[in-house]
Order: structure tokens, then C-alpha cells, then sequence
């Protein structure tokens, strides 16, 4: 329960096909802040590329600014720069959108959908995966770590997105 971050409370929720306010905070914040999480690791390489072009955006935009007070020419291919930085940062910000777009659909209609199988564990450094009945779940790796491969268990995961949400493990 504590690697995925849900209690008794918010179990019997999910066993009724839906999640509680304050999981679905818990679930955002996990899967947004903790840098184990897919979503995160996806969204990483976005977030980094933004920085360059924005500060390049800034310090083109402060020159252009400059130059346009003092009344001497712009200097050539600053409003380029600015406009290219712009265009780079519009697309880092649309690509994260549309990576948590899922995310936030599914915990804002609250739906739960119950998943029951074995677990096929990949444990691998760079790219750990789950897969129950042939559906690819997502969790970060903390959670990951504490299930065993080919033990048969009930997820509980958003619909969409496929985020798990809570486990119990099932009797064999």
C-alpha cells in the first residue's frame, strides 16, 4: 500500500469502480512529481529542452527591446532567434500536454477499471514494465520493485492512461 500510495479507504473505492478525491491528488502527485514515475521520465527530456529556448527567448526579446528604445537598428536575426525559441517552446509545452492529457481525463471522471492476472515483471534499469493480460500497466519503480513476477494479483488502473492505482494481491 505505501509504495503505491493508497489506504483501506481508498481500496474499497476502487473495488467499486471508483476513485476518492484525495486519491486522485495522491495519484497526480505521484505520478507528476516522483521522477520514478512513466509519466515523469516521459515528459523529463521536454521540461529540459524548454529551459535553452526560453532563456534564449528572453535574452533575444531584452535585445530586441533595447535596440527598438534606443532607435538603432535591430540587430539582424534577433527577432528570428526569439520567434524560433517561441516556436521550440510551443511544442515542448503541446507535447507535455498531450503525455498528461490522459491523466488528468481519467482522474477527473474518477473511473477505476479492475485489471486480474499474473504479473509479468520486467525489472529492467532502463525501462521496467508491467504486463497483465497483455495489457502494458504503468507505475513507477519504487512499486514495481514489490511485486513478483508471475504471482497472480488485482490492479486496479485508470482506464485510459492505464495508471495503477492500487494492488491486492489474489489467492492462488
Amino acid at each position: 500500500m505505501q509504495a503505491f500510495r493508497f489506504n483501506q479507504r481508498d481500496l474499497v473505492a476502487n473495488r467499486e469502480g471508483h476513485i476518492t478525491k484525495t486519491h486522485g491528488r495522491k495519484i497526480l502527485e505521484r505520478e507528476l512529481w516522483d521522477r520514478d514515475s512513466h509519466i515523469m521520465r516521459t515528459i523529463l527530456p521536454f521540461i529540459i529542452i524548454l529551459i535553452l529556448p526560453a532563456l534564449v527567448c528572453i535574452l533575444s526579446g531584452f535585445t530586441v527591446i533595447e535596440f527598438a528604445m534606443s532607435d538603432s537598428p535591430i540587430p539582424e536575426g534577433a527577432i528570428q532567434v526569439m520567434l524560433g525559441s517561441l516556436v521550440i517552446i510551443l511544442i515542448c509545452v503541446v507535447g507535455i500536454y498531450f503525455i498528461t492529457r490522459s491523466l488528468f481525463r481519467d482522474v477527473n471522471q474518477g473511473e477505476v477499471v479492475t485489471i486480474q492476472g499474473l504479473a509479468i515483471v520486467d525489472n529492467n534499469p532502463k525501462s521496467p514494465s508491467l504486463t497483465v493480460n497483455n495489457v502494458n500497466l504503468r507505475l513507477n519503480r519504487k512499486a514495481l520493485i514489490t511485486l513478483k513476477h508471475m504471482e497472480p494479483y488485482v490492479f486496479h488502473c485508470l482506464p485510459k492512461s492505464k495508471v495503477v492505482v492500487s494492488v491486492e494481491a489474489m489467492q492462488r
